[in-house]
């Protein structure tokens, strides 16, 4: 809703408890979080968004965390884990350099993990820096003295290699780029480090919630194995840190699923996942 208290919409946290149930029932551990709120970050709204005044966009995401801790409270903590929000960057960030501040993100993090903690003391929540979830951002963090929270960074880089062909992007990325040379190896190495080195300082586990790479429709299988080279070294690089991580994504432009076959990428899934 679009006014106070903001009410979700009841069919639809139907919906969300009942996916949520239903990958908990097949032994899965569920991550839900608020995903996109583009007018959190001053972006064009999605078709359907309904806006609030701004001086209320903050209040009104507070009060959405309160409504999902509330309705999820019950659920055992080992299976179900929170994150407040994918990606914070435009208005939650000051400046586009990791010499600007995040306390637009910081104290509105603060303020959604306190309504989390009232319902759900013990929940791991997710957290992660500005700047679409930045390593290079991570010394902008402010995290509350909270025992139960996780770390997240997303990793996309060499961005011209992972989001190669890939229509959102202004300019579009040539397609033909490669993986992995040392170069781009020196550059995946480098984000890792920065992001080991702040969990080793500030003493908060590191999980890679997004790494991957596009494959435009047209791809070929030569696109499939420079995807496979960089999914490897990945991996490989971030086991290596101790760091948990999550490919993105299960079923579209990044997939390591195929729907129209209805079965996994076989390459990819196993850059993933190796035969045992």
């Amino acid at each position: 809703m679009a006014r106070p208290p903001y009410t979700i919409n009841p069919a639809f946290m139907a919906q969300v408890k009942a996916t949520v149930d239903g990958l908990i029932a097949q032994g899965l551990i569920v991550m839900l979080n608020v995903h996109h709120y583009r007018q959190l970050d001053g972006d064009k709204l999605d078709n359907g968004e309904a806006a609030v005044p701004d001086d209320l966009v903050q209040v009104r995401f507070v009060m959405l965390w309160q409504q999902i801790a509330q309705t999820f409270k019950d659920y055992p903590n080992d299976q179900l884990v929170f994150e407040l929000y994918n990606e914070p960057h435009g208005r939650m960030q000051t400046g586009q350099t990791p010499s600007g501040n995040s306390d637009a993100w910081n104290n509105l993090m603060a303020h959604a993990i306190a309504q989390v903690r009232a319902t759900n003391p013990e929940r791991i929540v997710v957290v992660g820096p500005t700047h679409w979830n930045n390593a290079y951002w991570l010394n902008q963090l402010r995290l509350p003295n909270d025992p139960h929270l996780i770390v997240t960074v997303h990793q996309y880089e060499p961005f011209n290699f992972t989001h190669q062909g890939a229509e959102w992007t202004n300019p579009r990325k040539p397609i033909g780029q490669t993986c992995c040379s040392d170069s781009q190896k020196r550059q995946i190495v480098s984000i890792l480090d920065k992001a080991h080195t702040w969990s080793q300082q500030n003493k908060y586990p590191i999980y890679v919630g997004e790494f991957g790479a596009y494959a435009h429709k047209n791809h070929t299988d030569e696109v499939t194995k420079q995807r496979v080279n960089f999914n490897v070294f990945m991996r490989e690089e971030m086991e290596r840190r101790n760091m948990s991580w999550a490919y993105w994504e299960l079923a579209s432009g990044f997939g390591i699923y195929d729907l129209t076959s209805g079965k996994p990428r076989e390459a990819l899934w196993r850059s993933l996942i190796p035969a045992q």
